[in-house]
């Protein structure tokens, strides 16, 4: 009889063991999932108590204009509209900027030829440009019309529709420069800048790029015009200072905390209920070392947005990964790309306000200056001791400055590290290898003996 009942004894005591592993490994699974969760919910209740958002509805609260700042959301609303219906309504192509015309744009006292048709053209859209004067003069920011409770289905049609102000603005510079209007073409280059102070506060990482895209043609306007536009050294400063007031750090913050909160709501919608929460913990791990990483300065951002898409290239090496994470895989903003490009708009934002330093050196001595160090720091900045506007945001060294009897080129070795000689122009619509500005000086020689003493 005992040997009889042994067998089901024994069957009894395994499955009494296989459910006490059950068991242990569910109870385990649940403290790791509770103590997983009350992580979670620790982040982001840190978060929330920096008033910063994490999910789109907070994020409608988040973006506004900053407190002592002027309300001008209509003033630009009005510009960009009509600057809007004028590129739809665009009927020369050959024109340059707004059109698909020849550039660079020949500098001030050379012909153009299409001088005549860029200044009708600007004629029979004088109400966009005086809409758009009237945003520039009013300054301030803008809170735009956007709901980011849509996640990444949100509109910005503002931020798209702004270069299309950028583009008239950049062609009436020109104009008014040929036509010998400095005055003018000072406003309109000072109106690119306050265009992009205008979206200084939209977060999202589209807005921000169509920021720095902005600030980057500005830069590229400063030194297509000083060859031949008369500005005076008051004006120069003041042209320094519209350059300077962009803080594209900060701003690049902005953007990736708003996509952070972005991510966070589009994770919740489709990740799978197992998921959703490891999913959401990794997006803040990858946004913390992003947002950790701009506080280190452009070096130290690119290095830490370089180690989160490694850490992200490691996560999607193993198909049991791939599948747990695959919504925050998917859905992570390309941080890399924008951390770069916000130091490339840096770079040229440095580069444009040291080659202003060395045309007012010019006015105050004959001669540009043969070093970036012989420039006086009065020259950048009054009343200081030290200016960051000569480092090259990728390396943290000093800017390159090369000055020879055909050109001054000042430049950025960009986001490789390497020095390719001060190749700033693109070539063929590839992006240039090095990022900076270069001004022709063919009548240095003759501006010199003018202005010498």
């Amino acid at each position: 009889m005992t040997r009889i009942n042994e067998p089901p004894r024994r069957r009894r005591i395994w499955l009494k063991l296989f459910l006490i592993v059950v068991l242990l490994a569910v109870g385990g699974t649940l403290v790791l999932w509770w103590i997983q969760s009350a992580a979670f919910e620790s982040e982001l209740a840190a978060i929330d108590a920096q008033g910063l958002p994490v999910n789109g509805a907070q994020l409608n609260d988040f973006y506004r204009v900053p407190e002592g700042s002027r309300d001008t959301t209509q003033e630009w609303m009005l510009a960009i509209d009509a600057a809007a219906a004028t590129a739809e309504g665009q009927a020369d192509d050959e024109l340059p900027i707004v059109g698909n015309g020849p550039t660079p744009i020949p500098p001030a006292g050379t012909e153009w030829e299409q001088l005549q048709a860029a200044s009708e053209f600007l004629d029979q859209n004088a109400e966009a440009l005086s809409l758009i004067r009237d945003a520039a003069d009013a300054g301030g920011c803008a809170r735009f019309p956007v709901d980011f409770r849509d996640g990444i289905q949100a509109l910005l049609p503002y931020a798209q529709n702004s270069r299309a102000v950028s583009r008239l603005l950049m062609l009436d510079a020109h104009v008014a420069s040929h036509n010998g209007d400095s005055g003018r073409a000072l406003a309109d280059v000072k109106g690119m800048f306050r265009l992009a102070a205008a979206f200084q506060t939209e977060p999202a990482m589209v807005s921000q790029m169509v920021r720095m895209a902005i600030i980057s043609a500005g830069c590229g306007v400063v030194a297509d015009l000083l060859p031949g536009v008369e500005w005076t050294d008051t004006q120069l400063a003041s042209l320094q200072e519209y350059l300077r007031s962009a803080d594209l750090l900060q701003t690049s913050r902005i953007g990736i905390i708003g996509e952070r909160a972005i991510c966070l709501d589009e994770i919740a919608r489709t990740a799978p209920r197992l998921t959703a929460q490891s999913n959401a913990s990794l997006a803040l791990k990858f946004f913390a070392k992003s947002l950790e990483g701009l506080d280190q300065g452009w070096a130290g951002a690119i290095q830490a947005q370089r180690d989160v898409s490694q850490e992200m290239r490691q996560n999607a090496a193993g198909i049991f990964n791939r599948i747990r994470h695959f919504a925050v895989l998917l859905l992570m903003p390309a941080q890399e790309q924008f951390t770069i490009a916000g130091a490339r708009t840096a770079a040229s934002q440095r580069c444009a306000i040291c080659l202003i330093a060395a045309k007012r050196y010019f006015l105050q001595n004959g001669q540009y200056p043969s070093r970036l160090e012989d420039i006086s720091i009065e020259l950048f900045t009054p009343g200081i001791q030290s200016s960051s506007d000569t480092i090259d945001p990728f390396t943290g060294t000093p800017l390159k400055y090369q000055l020879t009897a055909e050109q001054l080129v000042i430049y950025s070795v960009g986001s490789d590290g390497k020095d390719d000689g001060g190749s700033v122009d693109s070539v063929q619509n590839a992006a240039p290898l090095d990022v900076g500005v270069r001004l022709p000086l063919q009548n240095a020689g003759a501006e010199s003996e003018a202005t010498a003493p």
